[in-house]
């Protein structure tokens, strides 16, 4: 998606088809040669956005995991990335017939709605607490990604916006909400592809008062763990040296 011009691209996103007449974006009129998308990932956080919503939107990076309103001349599209997401669902889809027997029945429920009732571009949309990121949010859930979710295959970012709501509030409710923070995934994604196989992170939990590190094993067999769990090591020694021969 770009701003002012084609060739200055600004962000990724999603086209949202919804086949209503006088369509709104946010309560304003779509308006003639725009489009509804949901922009997916920032590449010019700062750019303004070429439809802004006063007060609520005005830049790219406000508009991260929501869904605005585009000129339509000024969306470009990548047919190399569309190729590649479609043979990655059409695999998936001959890897994954049917979502497994122990899916709880709240998941078998809204598996069986995302596929009987929700079209094709038709989201489930949702409102983030301000206390998780510092702003609040709404955050558009598209059909395929909670068909995706229930077959157990890539998740995107607002399928993992949706849980931290989840566990934000389990958190608050046990009062440690002061404790625990969260990382927005759309402020942080960097490859604007729908799933990105061998870039998954590592979590990585640092007890400072015991020196102790816990990795989680990543997704995907070839990330480099090994080599982060050195780097890791090389600091822990480095800080216990510093700490017990002093610095100058």
């Amino acid at each position: 998606m770009a701003f002012g011009e084609k060739a200055n691209i600004v962000a990724s996103g999603t086209i949202v088809e919804i086949n209503v007449p006088n369509q709104l974006v946010h309560n304003v009129p779509l308006g003639e040669g725009s489009i509804r998308v949901a922009v997916n990932c920032a590449l010019k956080g700062d750019s303004p956005l070429p439809i802004p919503v006063k007060g609520v939107f005005e830049t790219v990076g406000d508009a991260l995991g929501s869904q605005v309103a585009w000129p339509q001349d000024l969306i470009v599209f990548d047919d190399k990335v569309k190729k590649e997401e479609t043979t990655k669902e059409k695999l998936a889809k001959t890897l994954f017939k049917s979502i497994s027997p122990t899916m709880p029945k709240s998941c078998n429920v809204l598996y069986a709605y995302a596929h009987q009732v929700m079209s094709k571009g038709q989201t489930i949309s949702t409102n983030t607490d301000e206390d998780i990121f510092g702003v609040k949010k709404i955050v558009y859930i598209f059909q395929e990604q909670v068909i995706v979710f229930a077959e157990m295959r890539e998740i995107g970012q607002a399928i993992i916006i949706a849980h931290i709501s989840y566990l934000f509030r389990l958190v608050k409710s046990q009062q440690r909400d002061q404790v625990i923070g969260f990382m927005d995934p759309a402020r942080t994604a960097h490859d604007p592809r729908y799933g990105n196989l061998w870039g998954h992170w590592i979590l990585t939990i640092i007890d400072e008062d015991k020196d102790n590190v816990y990795v989680m094993d990543p997704l995907g067999a070839r990330h480099p763990q090994d080599a982060w769990k050195a780097v890791l090591n090389k600091v822990l020694l480095n800080k216990a040296m510093a700490s017990h021969v002093g610095i100058l």
